[in-house]
Order: structure tokens, then C-alpha cells, then sequence
């Protein structure tokens, strides 16, 4: 579709924005950090002052501006635009977005979940471009997650697919997830479970980290390893162990052709994406002498690439492919009446 379009990735650290034109092409990207985010003002507020530093940084002519897509943490209601409860953002509840962004932008806007969003983004132009069945795991602040199956995205009654939040046993361990369970794939792979790990190899205390310490150790992890210091390696490896078993969760769960692997904590940290494929190939395809899977569901996930996003901001991509399709399957009704 000729035109603009504005892309939004809220996050758990970070607010995003992108123009980008229908091709999927980024013109122009800002972000905003939000760990001091206090309430749905300073969110209006950043929303606007960012708006207006887009248009005038790309010089676009808003009239231009077709539709604006807005990813968000779940859970969210997207067919009426709210954003319902995120765990990581405590000051958005029941907040409708899609009502303030067309109020204020007399433009049409449409919300999706962030990690649907992501795996749009790059079923769309990015990594899993050509592949017919993704599942993409998000690892951040949270543990999101996308699954597009025959082209299609799936997301259940609208709320699903939340793989963050599903039970992930690991030996000796009971952590508490971010939404208030106990024991989710997001209590061992997200930010604050990553820190907590951190704390355990190099004996610190979790309690006195501050929100910043918190959000360093996956550079820390990153620039470690790659200087092979040992427990930097450890926790990377340990780390990595713990995502191979979100990854095989996913894999029996959808036998995917692809998994991509995208946010912040394994942006550009190739050592850390070996460990986990190693993991993976051991936990679930290993064998034993006679060559027999050890794993009787390994069926599941010998074919399965796992792959590296193509974006750091696959989300503001999705939003704006899923506003895109949006507006086409009104238009397709509207010629259907």
C-alpha cells in the first residue's frame, strides 16, 4: 500500500516508534526508556512529544500517514483495542490505545501483542521470510511469544499465544514469575530471572540491585563470554539450557519449521545463540550408542531451524504489517457488502 505508516513497540525498558513505508521499509526509528514510567500520563505524553520528533526528523507530511500499528505486552484486548494487564508494566490497566492514538492522530490504529508483532515483523521481512509455520521467542524484560502456522497467525480467542507463562521444570529451582506464579518460562529466561542466576554463580545479592544493574547483566553476559571469562560462561551456558527447554516446549507444541530467537538479552550475542543449539541438539535430538533418539519426541524437532531475528525492532515492523493487513480486510468487506 502506497503511503506511511507509524510503527509502536511498548516494552518492558523501552517505548519505540518507527515510520516506515508499506514495503516494510524503516525511514526513521526514536525510542524512549520507560523503567521511570509512572502512569498512563507520562505514557500519553511520551507518545506525543515522540510523534512529533518522528514526522519532523523524516520530514513526512502526516496527511501522509495511512494507519498506525501498536504492539504491547499481553494480556490486551485487540479487538477493542486495551491494554489490559501487562506483569512488566504495572501502571497500564485497562487502558484503551487504539482510542487515544485515533483521537489524537485522526488516523486508523490497530493494537497487537508485541511478541506477535515480532514474528510478523519477520515472517514478513525478516528472518523467517518463506517459511509457512514460526514460532518466535522474545527475550527481554518478559518472554513473549508469536506462532504463525500456515502463513497464519494464531492467537486463539486473542489473547494467546503466552508461551512466557507456561510451566518449565528445572531441577532445584522454584522461581517466581512476574505475573505472580511460580515456576514459568519467563521466571528463568526473562531479565529478572537471568539476574537472579547471575546472583547465584557470582554471589551477589539479588536484593540490592538496582533496576539498571538488573538490566546490565545480559551485556555483561555478552561482553564476558566473548572474553571467556569462566563464570560469565557459566551463567551463559546455564542460561542457555534453560531457553533450549522453552524452545523444545515450542517445538512439541507446534513442530515449527523455524524458531527465531529475538529481544534484548540475545541481541548479538552469537556465543550465547551457539550454547542454546547446543543444548537443544543434546537435550532433544542427542542419541545414544545405536544411534537412537534419546528423546522419543525428537521427531518433533530433527527438522527445525532455530534462527537469529534479523531486527532488534522486529515489533514497530509487525505492528505496522498487522495494520496493514488490518486495513486491506476492511477494505475486502467493504466491497463484500
Amino acid at each position: 500500500m502506497d503511503g506511511y505508516y507509524v510503527g509502536v513497540d511498548l516494552g518492558g525498558s523501552h517505548l519505540r516508534m518507527g515510520l516506515l513505508e508499506g514495503s516494510g521499509k524503516i525511514l526513521g526509528e526514536i525510542k524512549r526508556d520507560i523503567c521511570d514510567m509512572t502512569d498512563e500520563h507520562w505514557f500519553i505524553n511520551s507518545i506525543i512529544d515522540m510523534w512529533v520528533e518522528l514526522i519532523n526528523a523524516c520530514r513526512c507530511n502526516p496527511p501522509g500517514i495511512i494507519a498506525i500499528g501498536f504492539g504491547s505486552p499481553g494480556p490486551l484486548d485487540p479487538v477493542h483495542g486495551i491494554i489490559e494487564s501487562p506483569p512488566n508494566l504495572p501502571c497500564m490497566r485497562s487502558f484503551n490505545v487504539v482510542r487515544f492514538l485515533e483521537n489524537k492522530f485522526n488516523v486508523p490504529a490497530f493494537l497487537i501483542n508485541d511478541a506477535d508483532a515480532a514474528v510478523l515483523g519477520e515472517a514478513w521481512v525478516g528472518s523467517a521470510r518463506g517459511y509457512k509455520n514460526v514460532v518466535m521467542l522474545t527475550l527481554g524484560t518478559g518472554v513473549g511469544s508469536g506462532v504463525i502456522c500456515e502463513g497464519r497467525l494464531i492467537r486463539g480467542s486473542g489473547r494467546a499465544v503466552e508461551l512466557g507463562h507456561t510451566d518449565t521444570f528445572i531441577p532445584g529451582t522454584m522461581r517466581t514469575c512476574s505475573c505472580g506464579s511460580s515456576g514459568h518460562f519467563e521466571a528463568y529466561a526473562g531479565t529478572l530471572g537471568l539476574a537472579k542466576l547471575y546472583c547465584e554463580i557470582f554471589g551477589a545479592s539479588f536484593d540490592k540491585m538496582t533496576p539498571g544493574e538488573i538490566f546490565r547483566v545480559s551485556y555483561g553476559m555478552k561482553t564476558g563470554a566473548a572474553a571467556f571469562d569462566q563464570r560469565w560462561l557459566k551463567l551463559a551456558d546455564v542460561y542457555a539450557s534453560y531457553v533450549a527447554r522453552g524452545i523444545i516446549n515450542a517445538a512439541c507444541s507446534f513442530n515449527p519449521e523455524c524458531i527465531v530467537l529475538g529481544g534484548g538479552i540475545i541481541s548479538d550475542n552469537h556465543i550465547l545463540f551457539q550454547m542454546i543449539e547446543r543444548h537443544f541438539q543434546r537435550d532433544m535430538l542427542g542419541r545414544n550408542i545405536g544411534g537412537e533418539y534419546l528423546n522419543k519426541m525428537a521427531v518433533l524437532g530433527k527438522d527445525l531451524v532455530i534462527l537469529p531475528a534479523k531486527f532488534n525492532n522486529p515489533g514497530i515492523i509487525g505492528a505496522v504489517k498487522h495494520a496493514i493487513d488490518q486495513m486491506d480486510t476492511t477494505k475486502e468487506k467493504k466491497r463484500g457488502r
